[in-house]
């Protein structure tokens, strides 16, 4: 999040929730066209609707007191004629499944009457009491309201004060077990703190003066209140106009209820100088800066260590501190977060906050500096020490954060996201948008009650002529329902986008294995035919696309996406049709497969269980946590009109096979079956069976609706798919599950040995002598025998099959969905995979998969055959399936060596099989490493293996994958003629220890026509997304924080090469903190740029090799340079610590410990090789 100068702080305001709101969620926006929520949202209800069918009123400062399943909602509401102000209540006493029509409590007779601030916590409950305190009138008198019965009725009001002060600086009331107390201040000649207590209720109070200012130069306000017990703690600044920017806040402490005060506490750190400022602590909403559990209290806000003079300069620090005596003494305070100096330190005054209660304690602040979002800290010993819990949003505004009083492990955190910690606060799941489609959500109040049950309420006007009210409950889902359901949702253009929401969570992101499958129809053809409509997807964070995603494409076609990380295109990743349209009104089961392990065909595309597609990719499935859904239905506004039901949600952790898929589909799961990560069979309900907690949220009208007949499903084919060694004279058999007739078509065998079209081998009507339909059973007799060996697929219209209930089955389209491979009878095929291993030149494991893809038995035995440095630590010999584990020794060889292990199966076809094992060289010295000339030539498909390097370079639209030379250049401010330089190198198979690790480059010479910004300072930044050079100005990568810089470069220059010291983030790439997607280098100096000065240097790509960029090493303990670290080394190292001078040079890259000098951690070193 960035804090931006010469923005009104409302515009910051709507700035950052418009930011965290595309980065949460990416909501489309909605337009303003004055229908109320209700018009919008069936998750969302509309209070102040009810009260104000006309709109006549602008409602605003919602307030929200749970008690028991009394969930009360108070808030102002303003004339839309400026004639005067209402306070509406309602309640609803069904744990806000349903409201009360709203009352007017109060209503005065000017716009300027009557207070009820939304900083102020003046609205609480307690048991059957409700509590309301507001100010009104000119001047102003203090009054107050209660209801004895939840609301159902409220007493006169009752008149705190009337004293006529002009201001009051805070309204803040605390109630518990019949005890209520107010505490207020005033501004008047000399102003005033306060409390009025009472012991019964409300009925009677008794005034307690606090503290009155010495000076009228002095005012007070009041920040906070707590109670425990008859414990009362307030949280109060001290402004004295006198000292520009001087101020203070104090902890007042009552041991009897508010009957009397200890000698208040300052709060906040002076500076080295002695003044103190105190921030403001309440932003546009009421938030808990304190919490209490008897004598125990702690708080925190931000502090700014150096309020200066009339500069008004800023060094601020969030900071927390407690007392554990009952406000008699405080503790040192803790020093949560250090913000950067300065008005744009990314500070935000009032968006930090407490809960919690005993030994577990909770704070959550915004951050706009680096990395900007929202954090939480923690602490499990009652706030003596605390850690800071990873990033739990990108971005946030107005955050309140709840502990669960029905479980103690459950945290909830809203900060315009909902987000939800099921381990006491350690990790938060991925969040949801609970507003959606509402993005203008203001001055927002979040409760949970003693059930579990989330209750959210706030004021919205960006789908509306005039500010609303609208609360959302979050409850946990319902179990299912005993009937069979589906769920509808339905798009309407920008006016209505339903969709489900799942918060991501380690369960949602396989990694290397998964297999997604849902039932799908379509209810209506209006949807964009053009436009990819996901179904199911997950996304991620800050793009906006997704890891995987099952939808419609091109003329309603069945497609899948998959987004890796090692993609050519990091947005989208790889497509995969099926060339199969659903068709209209009827049920059709699809699903996603993915598996990193094998090389070939590992995506693959099932419709109604069979195969319909397959492509090779390799990599890691990219996935996000933070910020990021499963998401079920489409809100792209380009997906036009139209709706779909799904049914049977299924993510598994595990590539599921086919006949798996053909097995389960047509049937509900338990949701303990192996590898099941979600699953929501949407009977009534959008609760994950698994029990995994991973539940949905719906956020429109979506609606569940009765499932009706599924078309009859394959269950079992013979042969199977894919199986080899066929009888060359054997029947064909399709097993349903259900009875199933014959129709019209015919069936199709074809021969597709050459190409997966083929040749037609027979045709066989569906009502001729050679297919027999018994019950569930369906056999195919051939007229004609087999050929071997020969690959046969079958084809089928949807018209051959269809159920009793007059349901076609759906047919077989795709010649992968159903072939197999003749052979003699009983044949065993000998598969092993992988190959090939290629291993790094360190000691390690590997291991390959021994298989047999054929039908008979098959027992096999693997042995080394070349290569002594290998050896099969297990797996010896196996039946049937199995796995071969090796492990290898180092290599000391500057040459790459092989070995080969060969399994050997008796009788079975592809026996015996070699798995060769590559093992890398020692890396020798001089060492470097240039790749080149980079495959740049327009089709390049993000290999690195080459050298990758490109030119961003977006001033005409023009940028280079294929160019000579790479330049980056300051950021422009008078025109779009900005570059940046990528450069990226494979250093899989480069040294881990080494002293040191330079980037060679050759500059382009800078000796003519500099025009403006002739002199900048350039960096280094690491590259932390995936990019493709031929299409980095449409999908610009992420970036770091530099790790080389600032380095000085002015015209002219003539700097010929240049060696850069890039060891540390090296070592990052190679140890997989930082991922190794290369550098970026240019400078973020400003002005307006015309032939400036650059960081440029000739490519990969250019013809002289001499030119090209590479890698240099220097060698641990590598003494003489040679390249080796050796006995050599050692004689030198020695002779150096004896005094005697070396006769050759020495190389001080070659120092182990990083203390500049040669000695003994280089010998130990040196000897360890």
């Amino acid at each position: 999040m960035i804090r931006i100068a010469g923005i009104s702080q409302k515009g910051k305001r709507k700035l950052m929730i418009s930011v965290l709101l595309y980065i949460l969620i990416a909501v489309y926006a909605f337009p303003s066209i004055g229908q109320a929520a209700a018009d919008y949202s069936e998750r969302i209800q509309d209070i102040s609707l009810m009260a104000d069918p006309e709109e006549k009123y602008n409602h605003e400062y919602v307030k929200m007191a749970v008690s028991g399943s009394y969930i009360h909602i108070a808030w102002k509401a303003m004339s839309k004629d400026y004639s005067h102000n209402v306070i509406y209540y309602t309640r609803s006493g069904d744990g806000g499944i349903s409201f009360e029509t709203p009352r007017q409590l109060v209503k005065d007779s000017n716009q300027n009457d009557s207070e009820f601030r939304h900083e102020w916590n003046n609205f609480v409950a307690d048991g059957a009491y409700v509590h309301l305190v507001y100010t009104i009138g000119w001047p102003r008198r203090l009054v107050y309201l209660r209801s004895v019965n939840n609301g159902e009725t409220f007493y006169d009001p009752y008149i705190l004060n009337a004293g006529g002060y002009y201001n009051y600086p805070g309204i803040h009331a605390a109630a518990e077990n019949g005890k209520l107390a107010v505490v207020w201040a005033v501004s008047s000649d000399y102003a005033t703190l306060l409390c009025d207590y009472s012991d019964d209720g409300g009925t009677t109070f008794k005034l307690v003066q606090m503290a009155q200012a010495a000076s009228k130069s002095v005012s007070f306000t009041v920040h906070d209140l707590v109670r425990s017990g008859d414990y009362l703690y307030v949280l109060s600044s001290e402004y004295d106009g006198q000292y520009y920017h001087e101020s203070r806040m104090f902890l007042w402490s009552s041991w009897n209820s508010g009957a009397a005060f200890n000698t208040p506490l300052q709060v906040t750190v002076p500076t080295a100088e002695g003044k103190d400022y105190a921030t403001k602590i309440q932003d546009a909403h009421y938030s808990p800066n304190l919490t209490a559990d008897g004598k125990l209290v702690n708080m925190v806000w931000i502090n700014n260590d150096n309020p200066g003079s009339f500069d008004g300069w800023w060094a601020p620090t969030l900071r927390t501190r407690r007392s554990a005596d009952g406000g008699l003494t405080l503790e040192e305070p803790v020093t949560l977060h250090t913000f950067p100096a300065g008005y744009q330190s990314g500070a935000n005054a009032g968006l930090e906050t407490i809960t919690g209660k005993g030994s577990n304690l909770y704070i959550t602040a915004v951050l706009s500096d680096k990395p900007a979002g929202t954090y939480v800290w923690r602490s499990g010993d009652s706030g003596k020490t605390w850690s800071i819990v990873a990033g739990v949003s990108a971005g946030g505004w107005w955050p309140l954060i709840r502990t669960d009083p029905s479980d103690a492990a459950l945290i909830h955190l809203v900060n315009s996201g909902y987000y939800l910690s099921r381990d006491s606060g350690a990790t938060f799941n991925g969040g949801v948008n609970p507003h959606y489609p509402f993005n203008d959500w203001q001055w927002e109040q979040f409760f949970v009650d003693d059930s579990g049950v989330g209750h959210l309420a706030a004021a919205s006007g960006a789908n509306a002529s005039s500010y609303e009210i609208l609360y959302r409950r979050l409850g946990p889902e319902p179990y299912p329902g005993s009937a069979d359901k589906a769920l509808t949702l339905v798009n309407e253009g920008n006016t209505r986008r339903d969709n489900m929401q799942v918060p991501a969570a380690p369960d949602l992101n396989p990694t290397g294995a998964m297999t997604l499958e849902f039932w799908f129809r379509r209810e209506s053809e209006a949807y964009n035919s053009q436009t990819f409509v996901e179904l199911v997807a997950k996304k991620r964070l800050l793009s906006g696309y997704s890891s995987y995603a099952l939808g419609l494409w091109d003329n309603f076609q069945i497609y899948c996406r998959l987004v890796t990380d090692k993609s050519a295109n990091s947005s989208y990743g790889e497509w995969l049709g099926s060339g199969f349209v659903p068709p209209l009104g009827q049920w059709t089961h699809i699903a996603m497969t993915y598996d990193a392990g094998p090389a070939a065909d590992n995506l693959k595309l099932y419709v109604n269980g069979l195969l319909h597609g397959t492509v090779s990719i390799q990599g890691n499935i990219l996935t996000d946590t933070m910020d990021s859904q499963l998401l079920i239905g489409n809100r792209d506004q380009n997906a036009g009109s139209g709706s779909f039901s799904v049914d049977e949600i299924r993510l598994w952790n595990m590539t599921r096979s086919q006949a798996e898929i053909l097995a389960d589909m047509g049937k509900q799961l338990v949701g303990n079956e192996t590898g099941l990560a979600a699953y929501y069979n949407c009977n009534d309900t959008v609760r994950d069976i698994t029990g995994r907690e991973n539940d949905g949220f719906l956020m429109f009208r979506e609606s569940f609706t009765t499932t009706g007949s599924k078309p009859p499903q394959v269950t079992a084919l013979s042969p199977e798919i894919g199986a080899a060694g066929v009888s060359l004279s054997g029947r064909l058999t399709m097993t349903f599950n259900e009875n199933i007739l014959a129709d019209a078509g015919d069936i199709t065998i074809r021969d597709i040995t050459a190409n997966s079209a083929g040749t037609v081998f027979e045709v066989i009507p569906v009502k001729s002598s050679q297919v027999t339909v018994s019950g569930k059973t369906v056999t195919i007799s051939p007229s004609l025998n087999f050929s071997t060996p020969r690959k046969y697929a079958v084809t089928m219209p949807a018209t051959c099959f269809k159920s009793s209930g007059g349901l076609y089955f759906q047919g077989i389209s795709s010649t992968l969905a159903w072939n197999f491979t003749t052979g003699e009878q009983g044949q065993s095929l000998l598969s092993v995979s992988p190959a090939s291993w290629n291993v790094a030149k360190y000691a390690g494991t590997c291991d390959f998969r021994v298989s047999n893809t054929g039908t008979g038995t098959m027992n096999w035995t693997a042995r080394v055959i070349s290569g002594t440095w290998l050896r099969i630590t297990s797996g010896f010999s196996g039946s049937g399936a199995g796995t071969v584990n090796c492990a290898f020794d180092a290599n000391s060889d500057t040459s790459e060596r092989r070995a080969v292990i060969r399994v050997t199966a008796a009788g079975a076809a592809g026996s015996p099989a070699d798995v060769t094992v590559t093992q890398a060289k020692a890396f020798q010295t001089p060492p470097t490493f240039q790749p080149g000339p980079g495959m740049n030539d327009g089709s390049d498909d993000g290999s690195i293996d080459a050298g990758k390097d490109s030119e961003f370079y977006i001033c005409r639209g023009e940028w280079s994958g294929t160019n000579t030379y790479i330049s980056g250049v300051a950021r422009s401010t008078c025109n779009d003629c900005n570059s940046k330089a990528y450069i990226q190198f494979d250093v899989s198979t480069l040294p881990d220890d080494v002293g040191k690790v330079y980037l060679v480059v050759t500059h382009l010479p800078h000796t003519e026509h500099c025009y403006s910004m002739c002199a900048a300072n350039f960096y280094f930044y690491p590259v932390l997304t995936p990019w493709d050079e031929m299409s980095v100005p449409q999908t610009p990568p992420e970036e770091g924080e530099p790790i080389l810089g600032p380095i000085p470069i002015s015209f002219p220059n003539d700097f010929g090469k240049r060696e850069y010291d890039i060891t540390e983030i090296y070592r990052q790439w190679k140890n997989g903190t930082t991922p190794n997607n290369g550098l970026v280098i240019y400078s973020r100096d400003t002005g307006c740029i015309n032939a400036p000065a650059f960081w440029g240097v000739y490519s990969s790509d250019n013809p002289e090799i001499a030119k090209r960029p590479y890698l240099k090493f220097a060698v641990k303990g590598d003494i003489n340079g040679d390249g080796q670290s050796d006995l050599k080394d050692t004689v030198l190292i020695l002779q150096i610590i004896a005094g005697i001078q070396p006769e050759s040079g020495i190389s001080l890259s070659a120092d182990v410990d990083g203390d500049g000098r040669i000695g003994i951690a280089e010998v130990i070193c040196v000897m360890q090789f």
